[in-house]
């Protein structure tokens, strides 16, 4: 049986991920370190409301802070705490699913991968699909898929003319939980284009080059 003190302890998890702020600080640095002026630009986030949250999120030791030249930054303090965030956001995209608040593309038809990694690397490589990586510009220049094109989600629609329409277009942001890819399925498919999301990241994609 739970003691109280335990119970407490887990309300105060709670309390800290209840933060739409906090969740899109640590959503950035699950993947790299970053500097306070970097998370207010990817965040929206003033300077002054970034380094707030993160003191809650370093007093509460989700994140861990080291000096980089004149710069302090943060990253996800632990491999557990990485585990337990990733965790959350897979539950909250599948309740978010549930209630039928997700973005209506995503809700009327699943566009996940078809196909392997390998094979995907393949089409790239032959010209037969366009891989689209549909993060901000800075997460791209920092990793990305070889042979992707970077048109952050915002820019999709005055970079249409870009995509081809003869090609399938397969597009990529941050992982099953990032909605990003669904918004530019959707943008891309409305314009007359075939387009198809990946679930996969960055990372899966340097974990499977590396074991080759």
């Amino acid at each position: 049986m739970l003691n109280q003190h335990m119970l407490e302890t887990y309300a105060e998890v709670g309390r800290i991920l209840s933060s739409s702020s906090r969740i899109s600080i640590l959503t950035y640095l699950l993947n790299n370190s970053r500097s306070v002026e970097s998370l207010s630009q990817l965040t929206g986030l003033s300077v002054a409301n970034v380094s707030k949250h993160l003191q809650v999120l370093l007093k509460a030791g989700f994140v861990s802070n080291s000096r980089d030249g004149a710069y302090i930054v943060y990253e996800i303090a632990d491999e557990d705490t990485a585990m337990l965030f990733d965790h959350f956001l897979n539950i909250g995209n599948d309740y978010y699913e549930k209630r039928n608040t997700v973005i209506d593309n995503l809700s009327e038809v699943e566009h996940l991968e078809p196909f392997t990694m390998q094979e995907l690397d393949e089409l790239v490589k032959s010209g037969k699909i366009i891989l689209l990586d549909v993060r901000p510009t800075v997460e791209y220049e920092h990793a990305h898929i070889e042979g992707a094109v970077s048109i952050p989600v915002e820019e999709i629609k005055e970079k249409l003319e870009l995509l081809p329409k003869n090609k399938p277009i397969v597009a990529y942001c941050r992982g099953a939980h990032c909605l990003l890819s669904g918004e530019a399925v959707k943008i891309i498919e409305e314009s007359g284009r075939q387009a198809i999301r990946l679930k996969e990241t960055v990372t899966d994609w340097v974990e499977i080059r590396n074991a080759e």
